[in-house]
């Protein structure tokens, strides 16, 4: 796969604070929603609108035990739908 998006993600318990860079490295997009299925439900359809694609998206967010798992499972639910279509 060759990137040409890459996202950082800051998650805490509430909130996750993100960044989408280009690949050149240059900010795209800025922002940060709730960490909950809503707000992560937002922020996909936010990239979807700006043109922002997952299947050529890497993405690095920290290891936070239960606060990054929701992330995660909808970030390879969404891109399993994705690939499917």
């Amino acid at each position: 796969m060759e990137a040409n998006y890459y996202t950082g993600i800051d998650i805490s318990k509430k909130r996750l604070d993100w960044q989408v860079n280009d690949g050149q490295n240059r900010p795209l997009a800025i922002g940060d929603i709730g960490n909950s299925p809503d707000g992560i439900r937002e922020l996909l359809e936010k990239w979807t609108h700006q043109g922002i694609s997952l299947e050529k998206m890497v993405v690095c967010f920290e290891h936070t035990g239960a606060y990054g798992l929701l992330l995660a499972a909808m970030l390879e639910e969404a891109a399993k739908t994705n690939h499917e279509n």
